[in-house]
C-alpha cells in the first residue's frame, strides 16, 4: 500500500520548512545551513546530517554510457553525452586503444589502451568539453575507419542545478520539494524515490 494521507501532508508540510529556512539561508548570504540561526525540521535532522557526510563527493546522477569493440569499430559510433557522463569503452576482442584525436592524429585528451589485460576504460566528460564533439579513435586500427565521436552536450550548471539556471538556490530546492516522496525530477540518487539523502545532495552543492 502507499503512504497515508497523513504522512504526505506531514512530509509537504515538512518541505515547507525546509523551502522557509532555504530561502532565509539564501537570503543571508550564508555558506552553510549552520551559519544562519534558524530551526531545520527534526524529523530530516539525522537523515540529512548523514547525507551531508557525502555530499560533498556526491555527483548528481550522471549516465554511464557504454561504447563497445565491434571487429574493427566502435557500437556505437556517436554517442550523446554531457559534462559528468561517464563513458565507458568495453573491449569485446582483439586488441585496441581508445584514442581521442581526429585523423589519426591525439590529442592528449585520452588515451588508454582495449586488450586482454586491459578491458574496460572509462572517461568521465569534463566540463571543458561542454558544447563540443569529441573524436576518437583505435589506434592500430584508425586507417581501417575503426573511430567514433561523442557529442558532448552544453550541460546546465552546477551539479543539482535543477532548473539549469546556472545555480543550486532554493528554486532548485523547490523542484525538489515539489516532487518528494515520488520518482519525480528531485530524485538526485537515482533510488526511485525523492527524500532526504536527495535533499543532503542538494544542499550540499549549494551556489546561493
Amino acid at each position: 500500500m502507499g503512504r497515508g494521507l497523513s504522512e504526505i501532508r506531514n512530509s509537504r508540510n515538512i518541505g515547507f520548512e525546509v523551502l522557509e529556512c532555504a530561502v532565509l539561508w539564501e537570503a543571508a548570504g550564508a555558506s552553510s545551513l549552520m551559519s544562519i540561526p534558524v530551526q531545520f525540521p527534526s524529523k530530516l535532522v539525522l537523515p540529512v546530517a548523514f547525507g551531508a557526510l557525502i555530499a560533498a563527493v556526491t555527483p548528481c546522477i550522471a549516465a554511464e554510457i557504454t561504447v563497445s569493440t565491434k571487429g574493427f569499430t566502435f557500437n556505437p559510433p556517436s554517442v550523446n553525452a554531457n559534462p559528468g557522463d561517464v563513458i565507458r569503452f568495453v573491449r569485446t576482442g582483439g586488441s585496441h586503444t581508445a584514442t581521442s584525436g581526429s585523423n589519426c592524429s591525439p590529442d592528449g585528451l585520452f588515451d588508454a589502451p582495449l586488450n586482454l589485460a586491459n578491458p574496460v576504460f572509462l572517461w568521465t566528460v569534463p566540463q571543458s568539453a561542454a558544447g563540443t564533439t569529441v573524436a576518437y579513435y583505435c589506434n592500430p586500427h584508425c586507417f581501417s575507419g575503426m573511430d567514433g565521436v561523442i557529442v558532448v552536450g552544453a550541460g546546465g550548471g552546477p551539479p543539482c542545478d535543477l532548473n539549469d539556471d546556472g545555480f543550486v538556490n532554493a528554486s532548485d530546492l523547490a523542484i525538489l520539494l515539489s516532487s518528494w516522496g515520488t520518482a519525480g525530477p528531485g530524485d538526485i540518487d537515482g533510488n526511485g524515490v525523492v527524500e532526504a539523502p536527495d535533499l543532503a545532495i542538494l544542499l550540499g552543492k549549494w551556489t546561493g
